[in-house]
């Protein structure tokens, strides 16, 4: 399970296969906040790598396999620092940043931070800054704090997936069993409530 070490506690999970073609990209994956790199890793890597593109996925601090020390607080900030000293280290060439829901902004915020792109792919990303974007992200958290992940994606599934994707999940979601809260100190907990305070306020022009 490769790492990247960071400091005592603190660490961040990768997994990079380089491109094997010589008009390759490396395709460099940002998750949502309740995800991880699973979700790249199952079916949409390998079918790039088998195009001759490179990819890299990996978790952010508070994600599986992703540590982090007590204290810390895993926003916004955090994340796109994490990515350029990911991205210094692994120095993958001809990076496509792509970025689901939250992750596209981290992934605009790490190009306008200097890292040079070939381009980028921002899925169910853009956010208006505004009560009703606070609102969902206060619900959110307190799903989390109510009944966990699962309750999470119950109740926002149907906003976030398409109906091919529910109709094909539907018999996994609405169990009978009772939900579990995430506590405070849960990872996942701590990035819904920290990354809260992200800025949405992006210059989208200067994408280019």
């Amino acid at each position: 399970m490769p790492q990247l070490s960071l400091s005592e506690g603190n660490t961040i999970f990768y997994d990079y296969t380089p491109p094997s073609t010589e008009e390759g990209v490396t395709f460099v994956f940002y998750n949502a906040l309740t995800g991880d790199a699973g979700m790249w890793l199952s079916e949409i890597a390998p079918a790039l790598q088998q195009a001759g593109h490179g990819t890299l996925v990996w978790n952010f601090r508070g994600q599986a396999n992703s540590s982090f020390t007590p204290g810390l607080a895993l926003d916004d900030l955090l994340i796109v620092a994490d990515a350029g000293r990911l991205l210094l280290e692994l120095k993958p060439p001809r990076c496509v940043l792509v970025g689901l829901s939250i992750g596209g902004l981290f992934a605009a915020r790490t190009y306008l931070a200097g890292w040079p792109a070939a381009g980028m792919v921002l899925i169910n990303t853009l956010r208006r800054p505004g009560p009703r974007l606070a609102w969902l992200n206060d619900a959110a958290l307190r799903c989390a704090e109510v009944g966990g992940l699962e309750l999470i994606k119950d109740l926002f599934g149907a906003l976030i997936f398409n109906e091919e994707w529910l109709a094909q999940n539907r018999v996994n979601a609405f169990k009978d069993t009772p939900y579990t809260p995430l506590t405070p100190e849960h990872g996942h907990y701590r990035l819904l409530s920290d990354c809260r305070s992200a800025d949405w306020d992006v210059p989208y022009e200067q994408l280019d």
